[in-house]
C-alpha cells in the first residue's frame, strides 16, 4: 500500500508525517518490524509519525510474519460455498474480527481450534440485507469480488457497496454468464439473488481479487470452469491450485 511505502521512506528518511493511513494487520506488522529495526513511529488515528529511522543491527533480526487475512478470508469463503470445512492456521478471531462480522451475517461458523487456529464451515447460507465495504477496521474492499460469489451461493437478495473503487464490480458480467443472478445498480453497487446454480466456462483473469473470485465460482460450479491469465492472480495468492487441491478441490494448473 501507499501507507507501507511511505512508511519505508521515511525510516531511511529519517523522519516524516503520514496523514490519513491505512491501518490494516499487514500495515501495523511493517510498524512493528521497523520499530525492531529502531525506528521510534508515534500511531495516531489521523497520522503516522516517524520521529527516528533504522538504527544499524549489531545482532540478527527474527520476525515472525504472520497470515494473510485475504487469504484467510478467501479460503474461508471457498469452504463455504463448496458446502466443506476448513481449519485456518496463523489467525484468531480478535485479527478477523471485522471480517467474521460480515462472515457470520452470511452463516458461516467459526471456531476457535486453540492458539491461532480457527475451523472454519458453511451452515445453511443466507444472504444478509447488505454488505458494505470500508476503511479498515470496516470490511474490507479486497475481498468484495469473493463476498458477492458468496451471496450467489446464499438464500435471498443482498446489496453488495463498494464505496471506494469504480471497477470494483466490472467483472460480474463473468458471474452471469456461469448463471449467477446479479444486478449492477452503479459501478458501486451490485445486488446478489441466491442460491444460483453456476456452471463451468472458459473465463479470463480481469484483477487479482475478481481472478480469484472467478476460482472459487468455479470451485462450486457444475462442469469445468478454465481461467486465462492466471499469472494475474498469481500476484495475489500463492501456489493456488496446489494449495485448493491439498484441501479437497478439483482443480489443476495447465501451461
Amino acid at each position: 500500500t501507499a501507507t507501507e511505502n511511505a512508511l519505508i521512506l521515511f525510516s531511511a528518511l529519517g523522519q516524516g508525517i503520514i496523514e490519513n493511513p491505512a491501518r490494516e494487520l499487514h500495515v501495523l506488522t511493517l510498524v512493528e518490524f521497523l520499530r525492531q529495526l529502531g525506528c521510534e513511529i508515534e500511531l495516531h488515528p489521523l497520522w503516522y509519525r516517524i520521529r527516528s529511522g533504522i538504527s544499524s543491527q549489531e545482532k540478527e533480526l527474527v520476525f515472525q510474519v504472520p497470515a494473510d487475512y485475504m487469504d484467510a478470508g478467501t479460503i474461508a469463503i471457498a469452504a463455504a460455498v463448496t458446502g466443506g470445512e476448513v481449519q485456518l492456521q496463523g489467525v484468531s478471531k480478535e485479527e478477523l474480527r471485522p471480517i467474521l462480522n460480515i462472515f457470520e451475517q452470511f452463516g458461516l461458523q467459526f471456531e476457535e481450534m486453540g492458539n491461532q487456529e480457527l475451523k472454519v464451515k458453511g451452515v445453511d447460507l443466507t444472504n444478509p440485507s447488505q454488505v458494505t465495504a470500508g476503511l479498515w477496521p470496516s470490511f474490507p474492499t479486497d475481498l468484495v469480488s469473493l463476498a458477492i460469489v458468496l451471496a450467489t451461493q446464499s438464500k435471498g437478495l443482498c446489496l453488495i457497496h463498494d464505496w471506494m473503487y469504480e471497477a470494483r464490480m466490472f467483472f460480474i458480467d463473468k458471474l452471469i454468464r456461469m448463471g449467477a443472478k446479479l444486478t449492477m445498480c452503479d459501478p458501486h453497487r451490485v445486488i446478489a439473488e441466491g442460491p444460483s446454480l453456476l456452471r463451468g466456462t472458459q473465463l479470463e483473469s480481469p484483477d487479482i481479487r475478481a481472478g480469484m473470485a472467478l476460482v472459487v465460482a468455479g470451485l462450486c460450479a457444475d462442469g469445468v470452469t478454465t481461467i486465462e491469465h492466471i499469472e494475474v492472480i498469481q500476484r495475489g495468492y500463492e501456489r493456488v491450485a496446489e494449495r485448493l487441491s491439498s484441501i479437497g478441490a478439483q482443480i489443476s494448473e495447465e501451461e
